[in-house]
């Protein structure tokens, strides 16, 4: 092995999520290969034309997870960090297991999930958003390609030889428009780090959907340069307030996304307990001021918070 097989990885500190509509629309629970267009400004009928197609290679349901989207994130702030680099390793200490031994079960998950980002091709052109809010100076940007760009080789990362070392050739696209876009909002990545609670897939996916959904409430109320609600504004600030009915995340949303809404009863007054522990954390972490469960009818319907 050479020296250029021997190197040092400082991990980010900071989770970056990017939360543009191009990326949420991909990340939403896609069951098979689709070709739809994302819609930019229905106001103005701007969409950008989008195609998405899985492996044959992935031995499952064609699907693209809210474990694999907190995966994703995880490599987008590694990127963002200047790393071309990282590992299983460095992303399970990330998702919240720094306080659990790192598993060879743990890992092959990972890796799966690697292997699911890296082999899902993407087709998209931003053209047409871009040249009506100013994007990118109003040029175009179209993308026919891997959503993570990646590959596995062996290499020494921080002294620790690994077979599965995880390189990023290119940073993925949706970074790059979610950048021009300045759509990206960051939090303090030991938000991840929830105690008390066993770091299944679903239990990791639902961690990482309750934070991204309070990141992008939380992010509406700072400054955006030059942009405000898909308008151009004349140089400055503007401030974009969120509306009161933004501060709730609902439970068939949740369950949707991570793959719930068949849960029985005894399920989801389960996965209602763990809430219970996320939401409590980033209470006693200063994300939110509190939160409760709103009921409707006798039914659990929501989880609202404040800021």
């Amino acid at each position: 092995m050479t020296d250029d097989n021997k190197f040092q990885i400082y991990p980010s500190k900071k989770l970056f999520i990017a939360t543009d509509k191009l990326k949420k629309n991909i990340f939403t629970q896609t069951k098979q290969s689709t070709n739809r267009a994302v819609v930019e400004d229905k106001k103005s009928e701007i969409k950008t034309p989008l195609l998405i197609k899985f492996s044959d290679d992935i031995k499952e349901q064609k699907n693209i997870s809210a474990f694999d989207e907190l995966v994703f994130d995880i490599c987008v702030s590694e990127q963002l960090k200047g790393n071309d680099y990282t590992t299983p390793a460095i992303i399970h200490r990330a998702i919240g297991g720094s306080k659990t031994n790192f598993t060879a079960k743990e890992k092959d998950k990972i890796l799966h999930s690697i292997q699911k980002l890296s082999t899902t091709w993407i087709k998209f052109d931003c053209s047409q958003c871009f040249e009506k809010f100013g994007y990118n100076d109003g040029k175009s940007y179209q993308y026919n390609g891997n959503l993570l760009p990646s590959e596995f080789i062996k290499a020494t990362v921080n002294g620790q030889t690994d077979s599965a070392v995880i390189h990023f050739p290119r940073k993925t696209p949706l970074l790059d428009v979610a950048m021009l876009k300045g759509q990206i909002i960051t939090c303090n990545i030991k938000l991840l780090d929830v105690p008390h609670i066993r770091n299944t897939d679903l239990i990791l996916g639902m961690k990482g959907y309750l934070l991204r959904r309070i990141l992008q409430v939380k992010g509406s109320y700072k400054p955006h340069k030059k942009h405000f609600c898909g308008k151009k504004q004349g140089g400055g600030f503007a401030f974009r307030k969120a509306k009161e009915l933004q501060k709730s995340i609902l439970l068939d949303t949740l369950f949707e996304q991570c793959g719930l809404s068949d849960a029985d009863k005894g399920k989801k007054r389960d996965i209602r307990n763990t809430i219970s522990k996320i939401m409590d954390y980033f209470q006693n972490e200063g994300l939110i001021s509190e939160w409760h469960f709103e009921k409707a009818e006798g039914k659990f319907r929501a989880i609202l918070f404040t800021l």
